[in-house]
């Protein structure tokens, strides 16, 4: 795995596991020069929803930010890939952005963010390949 920067998530894959049944498919995903920018957000949110963790769990999973920031980049040239059988660390401390790089590799990146690089299944753009 290679990352252009020593901050950030470490991304490290071991040796393919035993096991898969006979004839199964293999896959590849690869990551390619990936950065997210997060825009600054405005100090609107309610107190009381700042304190929700059901509303805030929930505003997550919808793709929408919940802390008030400046504009950062998230990931910053990141690259790597994993292929079928293979098991994936992330490893990095608090607020190193490793729930955004498995958001942005499982196409489910916030909606407000700047995504920018490539994302591939097996050679294809991660949203042509899931559409069939």
């Amino acid at each position: 795995m290679d990352s252009s920067k020593t901050e950030g998530p470490i991304v490290s894959a071991s040796s393919q596991v035993d096991g898969r049944p006979n004839g199964s498919l293999e896959y590849l995903l690869s990551f390619e020069k990936l950065t997210v920018f997060v825009p600054g957000k405005e100090k609107t949110c309610c107190k009381r929803v700042q304190h929700n963790p059901a509303a805030n769990c929930l505003k997550e999973y919808s793709g929408l930010q919940i802390q008030n920031h400046d504009p950062f980049y998230a990931l910053d040239g990141v690259s790597g890939y994993l292929s079928t059988g293979q098991m994936c660390l992330v490893l990095g401390g608090s607020q190193q952005q490793k729930s955004t790089l498995l958001r942005v590799l499982s196409g489910r990146a916030n909606v407000q963010d700047e995504v920018g690089g490539n994302v591939l299944l097996n050679g294809m753009n991660l949203e042509q390949s899931l559409q069939g």
